[in-house]
C-alpha cells in the first residue's frame, strides 16, 4: 500500500498483514482464506472453474459468487460445513437460496426447478 502524501512516508510502501475492506485486493485475501479453509475440509476445486468447490465424501458442492457463497448438498452435511466455516471465518447464514443471477429457484419434491 502507498501512504498518503503529508504523513512523513513519502517514497515508501507499507505492506499489509490483512485485506483492507475497499481496497483491490480485498475480494481476492477472502477467497483465498476461504479456500485455505475449504481444503482443510478435503474440498477440491474444479480445474475449469476455481469458485466451484466439491467434496465427494460429503457429497456437497460450494459455489463462490463475489463474498457469497451457495451450497448443495445433504442437510447434515452443510451444517457441518457451516459449522466448519464458523469456527475460522464469519459467516452469515441466509437461509435457502431464492434468486440466483435473476433467476428464481424453487425447491420442489424433485429437485430445484429455475424460472426466469
Amino acid at each position: 500500500m502507498i501512504p498518503p502524501p503529508g504523513i512523513g512516508l513519502d517514497g515508501k510502501i507499507l505492506p499489509l498483514h490483512k485485506a483492507l475492506y475497499g481496497l483491490k485486493q480485498a475480494l481476492l485475501q477472502c477467497f483465498e482464506r476461504l479456500a485455505t479453509v475449504l481444503v482443510e475440509l478435503r474440498f477440491v476445486s474444479l480445474p475449469f472453474d476455481p469458485y466451484v468447490f466439491i467434496n465427494i465424501s460429503l457429497n456437497v458442492i460450494l459455489v463462490v459468487y463475489v463474498n457469497d457463497n451457495i451450497t448443495v448438498g445433504p442437510k447434515l452435511q452443510i451444517e457441518i460445513l457451516i459449522n466448519h466455516l464458523k469456527s475460522h471465518l464469519k459467516v452469515t447464514v441466509k437461509g435457502g437460496l431464492k434468486y440466483i443471477l435473476g433467476i428464481e429457484v424453487n425447491e420442489t419434491e424433485r429437485g430445484l426447478e429455475l424460472c426466469q
